[in-house]
């Protein structure tokens, strides 16, 4: 294979493939993603994948932080929506509790599976949102293959 399209290959993949920016700043993407109502957040920090792959995979973390402690209103609701999942399979299941004050939202897009206006035209992605009812602070990580 050619030196040159090689190297404009790799370039191509470092260009379009690292994720260099944080997903999700905007709380409305993050609310199309887990289709409910989320408190407002600001990121405290963004960890940026570092890993070098051609094919633009990646995985990146956000940790947030709510302005108030999630509200008794929220929490009901991310209980009904537990409550939903909890007898669905594990392809379609996407809200956990995972202790008593821990809860957990996951899904994987792309393979025909419903993919939210903010990623529109890309496959092959994971995103999960780890919270607790006792904390403000809360974990957003996003994979991308």
């Amino acid at each position: 294979m050619n030196k040159k399209i090689i190297a404009v290959c790799a370039g191509l993949g470092l260009l379009f493939g690292c994720s260099s920016n944080p997903e999700f700043k905007n709380r409305e993407e993050l609310e199309d993603v887990v289709e409910m109502r989320l408190p407002n957040y600001r990121v405290k920090k963004y960890y940026e994948d570092t890993s070098f792959d051609i094919h633009g995979d990646y995985s990146d973390s956000l940790l947030i932080e709510f302005d108030n402690m999630p509200s008794k209103a929220f929490i009901n609701e991310v209980n009904k929506k537990v409550e939903q999942d909890k007898d669905k399979d594990n392809e379609n299941k996407r809200w956990y509790k995972d202790a008593e004050h821990k809860y957990r939202f996951q899904a994987m897009y792309g393979d025909g599976r419903r993919v939210p206006k903010c990623r529109e035209g890309q496959n092959d992605w994971l995103i999960r949102l780890e919270f607790s009812d006792t904390s403000k602070t809360a974990l957003i990580e996003y994979y991308h293959w």
